[in-house]
């Protein structure tokens, strides 16, 4: 591989105090005193965060006046050595703060070794901030007011969720109040199978940050989008590639070539269906009308055909549909999963006479056990990359591995070309940048909701 793939292209990094006693000013440059960088976006929490390494002779802790609410500016991108036009095209500019020194360990007389640990500013606002308020409108709208009155943030939102919710936040952190609307996001989504269209409720809203943006969406509106980064091969991810016709790499995609993966999650079946992933049932009590109701059981298998995937079998099917067998016992199994609503009980209070009509907060029963089930199996297959920092790879994007590499040995002795179970689209749900010297390399965590293929080799 060219030593040009992975090169970082640093254009900033500064860490200005606000100590007005500091002997070396207020701003004060890293780029010769840090020692690596990791920066971690996920799609399933609330902020960035990271950590700078530092390798320290002019002890800043003291003479800088480091108190823990520094901030740091960093700007990064990696380099694009062959003009991809969609690669390495905007640099990542962050603003963290620093809220904690690790202990420094002295390894000469005059220098010593510690790290930076580093939040978004807004994290420190959310935890000194507190919202005592009633809202009334879509949550879209609630979530972009909060953001701005008390986040001091324009929020992002892709949402579709019309219906309206009224709700008293009781001196909660604006956080906390924007998780538990989230939950909430009760949306109607649509699917194409077959040039039928099939309707169902979306309740998988998160919030999260990508880079220096605020976002409200739902994770069945990501999945729908189309596969971003595609090569004329007609993928974006690629396993140490060669060129066919001349068995020499192919320069291009050596740029988003997947040096090492690991598949850490495969079909944690125990773990899920404790989770509710695959069935459940859900008992209300009205607290005005003192009436305790049975819901009808929620079922994995027949919500899955009514909401977007990024690819056409779910996880319990043989042949994608459930019962496509005439083996007694693997069907039994999967019975277990899905018929046994006992297996995840829960219980809930509403108050009918209070949200009248509402199906955010007076019928539970239209999303939580839905909720529970579409984050949980989102989680079912992970995959991280190793691979060149490319700036262009985004948090909650769509990315496409069509030549996933296979271990299953051929009649010759050879490799398959590609796991028909796992290639295809898959969501990027975490990105871990990795900064050093001249070199910049991420690990991309990929996560699937459903199989390319059930009809193995």
């Amino acid at each position: 591989m060219p030593q040009e793939v992975g090169k970082l292209e640093l254009g900033k990094l500064l860490i200005t105090s606000n100590n007005p006693f500091s002997s070396s000013g207020r701003i004060f440059p890293l780029e010769n005193h840090y020692t690596r960088i990791d920066l971690y976006e996920n799609l399933f929490e609330n902020f960035v965060t990271g950590t700078i390494g530092i390798e320290d002779s002019v002890n800043l802790p003291t003479n800088f006046g480091i108190l823990g609410h520094e901030e740091i500016h960093i700007i990064f991108k990696g380099n694009n050595p062959w003009g991809i036009v969609d690669c390495n095209t905007e640099p990542i500019d962050l603003k963290l703060l620093v809220h904690e020194i690790t202990p420094r360990h002295h390894v000469s007389e005059k220098v010593q070794h510690y790290a930076l640990n580093l939040i978004s500013p807004t994290a420190l606002l959310n935890n000194v901030t507190k919202v005592s308020q009633s809202y009334r409108g879509n949550i879209g709208g609630i979530v972009q007011k909060i953001g701005k009155d008390h986040l001091k943030e324009d929020i992002f939102t892709g949402l579709n969720a019309p219906g309206i919710i009224q709700c008293v936040i009781p001196y909660w952190n604006p956080v906390m109040t924007i998780n538990w609307l989230a939950e909430r996001a009760v949306h109607q989504t649509s699917t194409n199978r077959g040039g039928q269209f099939q309707y169902g409720l979306a309740c998988d809203t998160i919030f999260y940050q990508d880079r220096d943006i605020f976002k409200l969406n739902s994770i069945s509106n990501l999945i729908k989008a189309s596969a971003t980064l595609i090569d004329p091969s007609g993928t974006t991810l690629h396993y140490q590639p060669v060129d066919a016709a001349g068995g020499q790499p192919f320069r291009p995609t050596l740029q988003r070539s997947v040096s090492h993966y690991t598949i850490q999650s495969s079909f944690n079946t125990l773990k899920h269906s404790a989770e509710g992933a695959y069935s459940g049932q859900l008992v209300t009590h009205d607290i005005t009308r003192k009436k305790l109701v049975y819901h009808p059981p929620f079922r994995y298998t027949t919500d899955f055909f009514t909401r977007p995937h990024l690819a056409e079998n779910h996880f319990l099917s043989i042949g994608g549909v459930v019962g496509n067998t005439t083996e007694q016992q693997p069907q039994q199994r999967i019975g277990q999963l899905t018929n046994q609503h006992q297996a995840s009980y829960r219980f809930q209070s509403k108050n009918a006479l209070l949200y009248d009509g509402h199906i955010h907060v007076n019928t539970p029963e239209h999303w939580t056990l839905r909720r529970m089930s579409h984050l949980s199996m989102m989680r079912n297959v992970i995959v991280a990359v190793e691979m060149p920092g490319d700036t262009s790879i985004r948090l909650g994007r769509v990315v496409r591995w069509k030549d996933f590499p296979s271990a299953q040995p051929t009649s010759d002795g050879g490799k398959q070309e590609n796991d028909k179970f796992l290639e295809g689209d898959f969501l990027v749900t975490a990105i871990h940048h990795q900064l050093e010297a001249g070199k910049y390399h991420m690990i991309v965590e990929l996560t699937k909701d459903a199989l390319h293929s059930t009809t193995g080799y």
